[in-house]
């Protein structure tokens, strides 16, 4: 797991590079609040 988080504006998206399921989305969130300690 990262150590931190980092964004990027949408302008600076040019391709989409793929996509992700529900269930890998739910894990992301959850790593997200842990990572943030929510």
């Amino acid at each position: 797991m990262a150590d931190q988080l980092t964004t990027v504006s949408k302008k600076r998206m040019i391709n989409q590079a793929g996509s992700l399921s529900q269930t890998e989305l739910e894990g992301i969130k959850r790593a997200i609040m842990v990572q943030l300690d929510l």
